[in-house]
């Protein structure tokens, strides 16, 4: 018999063996370290497993660090690049806005847009369209850069009366604006208005006629002849005056009403 042979026949002999002294009834002052070496196995397992799982994710960083390498050196710059170079512009619009406006530099080129560009003089406004017209809410000091003709400087204001707001309005698409309207109110919150328009674009104006409770008659001003309306609590005063027509409605008397029109351009 060969060394080979009986190793295998030893072998086998040995396992049934063993397996027959497993299934036989066991004393029980033996220990049984079955359960032990379970519990080892289990643990084992899952090290095995863990280490298995780390193992393919780093394999899978390597891989994905790879491609990016690759695609910086091989592929599209453009691509990889956050945001290409930038440049800044400080812009200044007639509005009396000012910011800064971003952007690449080949975005400057006007070719590539896909709508035409609002007006500057729209850049930071507050922009409607009513009827024909054009109507943006603005400061004092935004209105005295938009019209078309001098702005007002309201250097007498009755005590009480604060101003509250200003609109302008645009026509015909022209970058200057032909009319606005000034919004004063006093603190039982009742509102005068000053409004002026050019009057290249709006040839009449003026009140039509005396009616029940109304008064109208023309007054000597110091630059210029007006209407002085009368009704209730309210006078109402037009002047045409250097091309500009100015309509007045203030709660106050008539003499008080000439005197802030004798000081609105001092």
């Amino acid at each position: 018999m060969s060394n080979g042979k009986f190793d295998r026949l030893f072998d086998a002999s040995f396992d049934a063996a063993f397996e027959n002294a497993v299934e036989q009834p066991q004393d029980q002052t033996i220990v049984d370290h079955r359960p032990s070496w379970q519990k080892v196995r289990h643990r084992i397992a899952k090290q095995r497993s863990r280490t298995r799982m780390i193992s393919r994710l780093s394999k899978l960083a390597i891989v994905a660090a790879s491609i990016l390498v690759g695609a910086a050196i091989f592929g599209n710059v453009r691509a990889v690049r956050a945001i290409e170079p930038m440049y800044a512009t400080l812009m200044e619009y007639p509005s009396g806005i000012m910011g800064f406006i971003f952007g690449r530099d080949e975005d400057k080129d006007e070719s590539n847009a896909k709508t035409l560009p609002p007006p500057d003089y729209f850049e930071g406004l507050d922009v409607e369209q009513v009827g024909d017209a054009v109507v943006a809410k603005v400061t004092r000091e935004q209105a005295s850069k938009l019209l078309s003709f001098r702005a007002p400087t309201f250097n007498y204001i009755p005590e009480g009366v604060s101003f509250k707001d200003v609109t302008i309005d645009f026509f015909n698409k022209r970058d200057r604006a032909d009319q606005v309207r000034y919004n004063f109110e006093n603190k039982q919150g009742v509102v005068m208005y000053f409004q002026l328009i050019n009057a290249k674009y709006f040839p009449s104006f003026g009140y039509s006629g005396a009616s029940e409770g109304v008064t109208v008659k023309s007054i000597k001003l110091s630059n210029a002849t007006g209407i002085l309306t009368t009704s209730g609590n309210r006078t109402y005063l037009e002047v045409f005056v250097d091309g500009v027509g100015i309509s007045m409605s203030c709660p106050f008397p008539s003499e008080e009403v000439i005197r802030i029109y004798e000081n609105m351009f001092k």
